[in-house]
């Protein structure tokens, strides 16, 4: 969450930037800038705790996470006048033709390469490994304790995929 939003003081665009560079430094640092023990702990670094950014990162990653991640929502990149543009246009971005981009133009630099279209084989083992686990939450049918809900009565069963497939079309036989 945003500085702002753990403050109470309202919100606007800007947490969506705010959002941005958290992604932007998970995905860069493998982590996320802001970890502690306890909820409050964790809110009050939001708030107050000095961003601290890895020497490895480029100074164009630096400045665009540092932008992002301004902690006073009217300073933060991407808010203002410049609003999106402002981000475009920052040098960490300097080699994308946006147009190109948002016409689907671009062919992606890195395509993981699949045995088949259920692999799992790009995925770290820390998560394949995982046991699996039932959800913890309920059904809306069944509501949290039993009691009686809006959706009492009502069931919907998804058409079977392999049963359209083994059917000929409407109108044929």
């Amino acid at each position: 969450m945003a500085p702002e939003i753990i403050q109470g003081r309202g919100h606007g665009k800007a947490v969506d930037w705010w959002s941005t560079g958290i992604l932007l430094y998970e995905m860069l640092c493998g982590m996320p800038p802001f970890r502690a023990k306890s909820k409050n702990a964790l809110q009050k670094l939001i708030v107050s705790g000095k961003l601290k950014l890895p020497t490895y990162l480029s100074s164009e990653a630096q400045s665009l996470l540092k932008g992002l991640l301004t902690k006073d929502a009217s300073k933060r990149l991407g808010y203002g006048e410049g609003g999106s543009e402002a981000v475009k246009k920052h040098a960490f971005f300097k080699g994308i033709d946006w147009v190109k981009l948002e016409d689907r133009e671009l062919v992606s630099p890195f395509r993981p390469k699949l045995e088949h279209h259920m692999s799992v084989e790009n995925f770290d083992k820390i998560w394949t490994d995982l046991p699996a686990q039932d959800s913890p939450c309920t059904t809306p049918t069944t509501g949290s304790l039993g009691e009686n809900n809006e959706f009492d009565g009502f069931s919907y069963v998804a058409p079977s995929l392999l049963a359209q497939l083994s059917s000929p079309p409407l109108g044929k036989k």
